[in-house]
């Protein structure tokens, strides 16, 4: 089992076993914003989606130490794009700043 807390958490929720370079590449794709910025979960923590390795990770990463502190299961996610898609097929006014809006206008 990975030492690294991040590193387990990718395993056991994405099924994608990381390795500390590809957490190395996964911060340098946040930092350089190749990403799509999800939530602000404090005031440091931010929550991102990264394409990587043929995979959608929910990385959480941790500005003030430069790390990925742990990964959400992605389902987290795609439940809230699929209730993001129903709501904006029931109205024509969308809203600005919602991270999985902004994921399906980039995703079709």
């Amino acid at each position: 089992m990975p030492p690294n807390h991040a590193l387990r958490r990718s395993a056991e929720r994405n099924q994608a076993p990381l390795e500390e370079q590809d957490l190395e590449k996964l911060i340098q794709m946040i930092q350089q914003g190749r990403g799509v910025f999800i939530h602000r979960d404090s005031p440091t923590r931010t929550i991102w989606l990264v394409r990587y390795l043929n995979k959608l990770l929910l990385p959480v990463y941790d500005s003030r130490e430069k790390r990925i502190s742990t990964f959400l299961p992605i389902q987290k996610f795609l439940q809230l794009v699929r209730k993001e898609e129903a709501r904006l097929a029931q109205s024509k006014k969308p809203r600005k700043g919602r991270a999985a809006e902004v994921f399906l206008q980039r995703n079709r």
